[in-house]
């Protein structure tokens, strides 16, 4: 399996093993002190702010590059409308069917993470799909499953959940799933590299070791340390990275870091000030779990439009 390297862009960050020994530090250091909630609560939110938030604010600009590739015209209106419209018709399905909604998220957001993740590798073979579903619904497994007291009070919080005949299914059968995930991951793994056109064992060894590495720090680290280690960097920042390479003007030089800040300024307040506003009217009036429940929901709404884009884009970058 070999590292892509196409139209002299090179997708491999140099960042992310530093991310894997920063996080294996603080995991070490978890296990000898514990960090305490409001610090917890505090990385969390700044991951959000810092890389969480302005990649998924940049998606105007990813949609416009998209549509420039396929010589296709772009309207930020009718772009504005559909992203609402999209936004709308998932809060519509998480109304009436709140269990059915949540299965399709996980899913959804799955094959997300095992397509940003995975597109520094390159694929030749059948079974690309199936292997980023199974990659990205392995790293959910284990960032949920082994954490199933902290997720329960804020899953228990959805209509028709509670004492639900899935949710007991998954509870009693969590260490057989994350087996099966795990070994169907590595079966696809090996296919993938065996089918792929170079057989670069040193570059197969690297990936398997950082899957490793991220396995083992979302079952360590506590549920919300996993998840902003997960998502807040991890994610996020090879979101961000494919963004830089997707939006330049030139292959083999990315838009700048500061550069995709800037442009991801305008939506990224807007979507801060709609989190205050959210917080400020729950804060006083629900529990945490509620509102831990309503923060998710409104992430799962806000990621059915941006989940579509984010997969146009890496189509493109594999091209």
């Amino acid at each position: 399996m070999e590292f892509i390297q196409k139209k002299e862009v090179v997708h491999q960050p140099v960042w992310d093993n530093w991310l894997l020994i920063i996080w294996g530090v603080l995991s070490l250091f978890h296990l000898v002190i514990p960090i305490n909630e409001d610090l917890q609560m505090m990385l969390f939110v700044a991951s959000i702010l810092l890389t969480g938030i302005p990649h998924g604010a940049l998606d105007h600009l990813v949609e416009e590059k998209n549509r420039e590739k396929r010589k296709m015209r772009f309207s930020m209106l009718m772009f504005l409308a559909q992203y609402f419209l999209r936004m709308a018709v998932f809060a519509i399905v998480w109304y009436f069917t709140p269990l059915i909604s949540l299965g399709i998220f996980l899913l959804l957001s799955a094959y997300h993470f095992g397509e940003t993740d995975l597109a520094k590798l390159s694929f030749k073979a059948r079974g690309q799909k199936l292997f980023q579903l199974s990659y990205g619904l392995m790293i959910l497994s284990f960032i949920l499953l082994p954490h199933l007291e902290e997720v329960l009070p804020i899953i228990n919080q959805l209509p028709h959940v509670r004492d639900s005949a899935a949710l007991t299914f998954v509870i009693q059968f969590r260490l057989p799933a994350l087996i099966a995930i795990t070994a169907i991951t590595l079966v696809l793994a090996w296919y993938m590299y065996k089918k792929g056109q170079s057989k670069d064992q040193l570059q197969y060894l690297g990936f398997t070791i950082q899957m490793v590495c991220i396995v083992w720090l979302v079952t360590t680290l506590p549920l919300m340390l996993a998840f902003t280690f997960y998502f807040g960097c991890w994610h996020s920042m090879h979101a961000l990275n494919n963004i830089r390479h997707h939006l330049s003007t030139r292959p083999d030089q990315p838009l700048s870091w500061p550069t995709m800040i800037r442009k991801s300024l305008p939506f990224s307040l807007a979507a801060l000030a709609l989190i205050v506003a959210v917080i400020a009217w729950t804060v006083n009036t629900y529990e945490t779990p509620v509102m831990m429940m309503g923060f998710f929901i409104g992430i799962a709404i806000l990621t059915a439009p941006h989940l579509e884009i984010m997969s146009k884009m890496q189509r493109h970058l594999e091209e």
